[in-house]
């Protein structure tokens, strides 16, 4: 998570996943970048909006 700005109860940050494994022996990559707004909610953090993209290897 990085580029985070803060304003009042919510928050912009994008993020980036990266899950990776083996199938028929070949290594196999799954990566998304995303850019979120986060707001604060009883407590936690709730996601209200993501536009992503995703890149297969």
């Amino acid at each position: 998570m990085d580029n985070i700005v803060i304003t009042g109860d919510q928050a912009k940050a994008n993020v980036t996943t990266n899950e990776s494994w083996v199938k028929d022996g070949k290594n196999v990559s799954f990566v998304t970048t995303s850019r979120v707004t986060l707001t604060l909610s009883t407590g936690n953090a709730v996601l209200l909006r993501a536009v992503s993209q995703v890149t297969i290897n």
